[in-house]
């Protein structure tokens, strides 16, 4: 969502707001889990498996000590398209689970997608509600790592 919305022609490309947002992501996962742990739904992780067999088995030639065997054994043939993520670039297409509203309140703090409304006090404190910190702790260090991208990210020309 971020990269399509803020830098829809630099698709694969590895630019320092990109690079400040995932530390941003980093910085609040270190203080508290945001959402729940990413999981692929079981059709692409099928098609992931089916289509990376040959590799895994390649790595285990090479490195007996890791525990490919899931990617390697039993595999049905490859799984044909079109899937749910053909001609679709969400990200929500390949998930098992993906929570809207989390996803909502975190754009809403990003200036990048809600402009200077990503500093109003209303939606970062319930930012911080539905995303889990509620601690005074967690909501000093919430601030302090939001501070700390907005800073950064005016430091980043793209």
């Amino acid at each position: 969502m971020f990269r399509k919305a803020v830098y829809p022609n630099d698709a694969g490309s590895l630019l320092p707001r990109s690079t400040e947002l995932v530390r941003f992501f980093t910085a609040l996962n270190e203080i508290k889990l945001v959402g729940n742990q990413i999981s692929l739904s079981g059709l692409a992780r099928e098609v992931v498996a089916s289509r990376n067999a040959d590799v895994a088995r390649g790595l285990m030639d090479c490195f007996p000590e890791l525990d490919l065997l899931e990617a390697c054994e039993g595999r049905l043939p490859v799984p044909t398209g079109p899937f749910p993520w053909t001609d679709n670039d969400s990200v929500e297409s390949i998930l098992a689970v993906c929570d809207r509203e989390l996803v909502e309140h975190i754009a809403a703090i990003l200036p990048e997608l809600n402009g200077e409304n990503c500093a109003d006090g209303h939606i970062i404190v319930t930012a911080m509600d539905r995303l889990g910190f509620h601690t005074d702790s967690e909501r000093q260090a919430f601030l302090g790592a939001h501070e700390a991208y907005q800073k950064a990210r005016l430091r980043c020309r793209r």
